[in-house]
């Protein structure tokens, strides 16, 4: 066997090449566990203007022990567990287990699978595995896979079908025996131990069943006594009855030949074929003649549809109006049927006659001339070939009508007909649609930011522009003649879109940010400080040095100068101590700039807190050292930090709470003056700290300075 175990490398000297090679050595007849000493010599040469020598170098040793083991097996049990193919579900129901097994085919035996399967791969991956361990794991994946149990096939179909056979078995004599035997052959078929994978087979079997059940056939019953029933029939023909009782027995008579005809009746309800025939017979002898046939006068009377004013001649519609009595009269006799029929017709042709005679006035066109007068409206361009042909030539039609010079008032149902047509043909005209793909496109092209943030010229005139644009894309009565003006619209909201502009950038707090310089020399701040303020400004800098800025950039602007105002005021912090002192109980509050947590009548803030490297400056009320005493905070000169006296209950600023201060707020819980808001006078009023100043703090400073309770200095 070969084998590669190393490199050695060896450097000579400044000017030659350092060599690096892998040591490879080879060995035959190799026993596990044989052991092996290889002896490595180094061997170097080196070349100058004057000589070449070769030299040999020491020998180092090297332990080996070889260890040879099979892992084709394992190989071959991981590859065959997830790759072995199933047999073809469609020709058998004995299927294998499937490609890769997966949980949900299996109801037993999966979890154990895994854990062989992830084994059997790490013992594969192991390089110092042992044959024992190899041999194990293969034998753990075999066993495993075998366990595998597959969940069986859905038979709720045929659980269904099965529970419609178990009416055919409660039912069986009713049936033809070879129908019903073939059922029975077929449900004693099926194989109800079929497994997931093969669920077709359960299919095939269902088809199977579901065929047995429609075959099956009801015996027939005996229809004697109805084909006699049958064989009476009417003396005369239809035309003489009455359609009503013609209808019934018609009726019956059909049905009986149906039942007949297809054996719809079983022996089973025998019963029925007495019951059909008798209803039959009753309904022959129930046959009525007709009434007479009216038809005819009423024909003629209902020709009649305008009134004598819209005839010509009073005379002819008069001799009309005689013969219509006439008529009428004789169409409301109740002794006379289907024989009478003849003096009816003789009537109705009188009565026609008469009505013939009559001259009708002239037609009314008008509904026609406004239907024709809509087509001239229309815009061939805007329709659909088809559509438009068909009321081309109803408007044809129309037109040919109009051209008669023989219309009168009879002539008024076609002409409202063919004005109906032309409309319909109208409201049915397939419109070709305008194309607002453009328009579409140039409305998609929305502003990527707010409207605020562009200029009013260029973002007014786009949105007006889109407002057009968006009453054509909603308007759908614009067809294809308005392309043009579309395409138009598309084209100027594009190019106002493209034209929109931003708003110039806000750099004014930048700006002033950047006018803020140390009061002292680099020097007296700390390094690390210093060069965050110089590295601030020299940003601040470079961005309004930028000369695309826009409002897009205010968010920018912002933190760069916030940066810069902080690394400011850190300088001015830098160096000094300014804190309450140990076992203090007094309050630095730097959110609202106030000192509090005082006693009542204190002079100073000696004790109350420590200020190292720097002076306390006072100024103080005109009652005092109390509320509203202002203290500076100085270091070299230079203002760091201001603060403001709070002594809860005391609002007029002598350091004490006493009646003049209960005198002061009572004016103020009265409404008759205010205190200004965020004062120092304002937050030592608002004893309850609610947030406002009235009667509930005012009722507890006068119990705080009749000394009936202590106030409290501290929040």
């Amino acid at each position: 066997m070969d084998f590669v175990y190393g490199t050695g490398t060896k450097e000579f000297g400044s000017n030659t090449l350092a060599v690096n090679a892998p040591l490879r050595a080879s060995v035959a007849n190799v026993s596990d566990g044989e052991k092996f000493t290889v002896n490595n010599a180094f061997n170097a040469k080196s070349t100058s203007a004057a000589f070449y020598t070769i030299q040999n170098t020491l020998i180092f040793p090297v332990f080996l022990q070889i260890h040879k083991y099979d892992k084709s097996a394992l190989r071959q049990a991981i590859d065959y567990v997830m790759n072995t193919p199933a047999d073809d579900v469609h020709i058998s129901k004995t299927v294998g287990k499937g490609i890769n097994p997966q949980e949900r085919y299996y109801s037993a035996g999966f979890p154990e699978f895994l854990t062989a399967y992830k084994n059997a791969n790490a013992v594969n991956q192991k390089i110092d595995a042992t044959q024992s361990e190899i041999d194990s794991a293969v034998s753990a994946l075999y066993s495993a896979y075998s366990a595998l149990v597959l969940k069986g096939a859905d038979y709720t179909r045929t659980n269904a079908l099965l529970k419609v056979a178990e009416v055919y078995y409660e039912n069986h004599p009713s049936y033809l025996e070879e129908q019903f035997q073939n059922l029975v052959a077929t449900i004693d078929s099926l194989d109800n131990d079929i497994h997931l994978l093969a669920q077709p087979a359960v299919e095939k079997q269902n088809t199977k069943l579901e065929e047995a059940l429609n075959h099956m056939k009801l015996i027939p019953a005996d229809y004697t006594e109805l084909e006699e029933a049958m064989a009476h029939l009417p003396e005369y023909t239809e035309y003489y009855y009455s359609p009503e009782t013609y209808s019934v027995w018609k009726t019956l008579y059909d049905e009986a030949a149906l039942i007949i005809e297809f054996e719809t009746i079983s022996y089973y309800d025998q019963e029925l074929v007495p019951l059909k025939a008798a209803e039959l017979l009753e309904a022959l002898g129930n046959l009525e003649f007709a009434d007479a046939d009216l038809e005819p006068i009423e024909t003629a009377l209902a020709l009649v549809v305008y009134d004598a004013e819209n005839y010509k001649d009073a005379s002819l519609y008069e001799a009309w109006a005689e013969k219509f009595d006439a008529a009428f009269a004789y169409s409301q006799r109740t002794d006379i049927n289907v024989f009478n029929n003849e003096e009816i017709a003789a009537l109705a042709l009188e009565l026609t006659n008469a009505y013939n005679a009559l001259e009708l006035k002239d037609a009314d066109t008008s509904a026609l001339v406004n239907a024709v007068a809509l087509y001239a409206q229309i815009n061939p361009a805007d329709c659909e070939a088809e559509s438009y042909a068909a009321l081309d030539e109803a408007v044809s039609q129309g037109m040919a009508i109009l051209e008669r010079d023989d219309l009168t008032i009879l002539d008024n149902g076609e002409i409202s007909q063919c004005a109906a047509t032309i409309l319909e043909k109208y409201f049915a005209l397939e419109m070709i649609p305008a194309d607002k793909t453009a328009l579409e496109a140039a409305l998609a092209l929305t502003p990527e930011y707010d409207a605020e943030n562009y200029t009013y010229e260029t973002y007014s005139a786009y949105s007006s522009k889109r407002a057009e644009a968006q009453e054509l894309f909603d308007n759908d009565k614009l067809y294809f003649s308005a392309n043009e003006e579309i395409n138009a619209v598309a084209e100027d909201l594009t190019a106002l879109f493209t034209a929109l502009t931003l708003k110039a950038a806000d750099t004014a707090e930048l700006e002033t940010a950047l006018t803020l310089v140390p009061a002292l020399s680099q020097e007296d701040y700390t390094a690390g400080l210093y060069a965050e303020y110089t590295a601030a400004v020299e940003e601040g800098q470079a961005l309004l040095a930028k000369e695309d800025l826009s409002i897009l950039d205010n968010e920018a602007i912002a933190l760069s100068a916030k940066r810069i105002t902080d690394a400011y005021n850190a300088l001015k912090m830098d160096g000094f101590v300014f804190k309450v002192s140990e076992n203090s109980t007094a309050v630095i509050d730097r959110e609202n700039g106030f000192i509090y947590g005082l006693e009542e009548g204190t002079f100073n803030l000696d004790g109350f807190v420590d200020c190292e490297n720097c002076d306390l400056v006072y100024t103080e009320t005109a009652g005092g050292f109390g509320t509203g005493t202002k203290v500076e905070v100085v270091r070299k000169d230079e203002v760091v930090e201001t603060f403001y006296i709070v002594v809860f209950g005391d609002v007029t600023g002598d350091g004490y709470i006493d009646s003049f201060d209960v005198s002061l707020l009572s004016t103020v819980a009265n409404f008759e003056m205010d205190l200004e808001e965020g004062s120092a006078a304002a937050f030592a009023a608002d004893l309850d700290d609610d947030g406002f100043v009235d009667s509930f703090d005012l009722t507890i400073l006068v119990s705080g300075a009749n000394f009936e309770t202590e106030i409290a200095q501290n929040k």
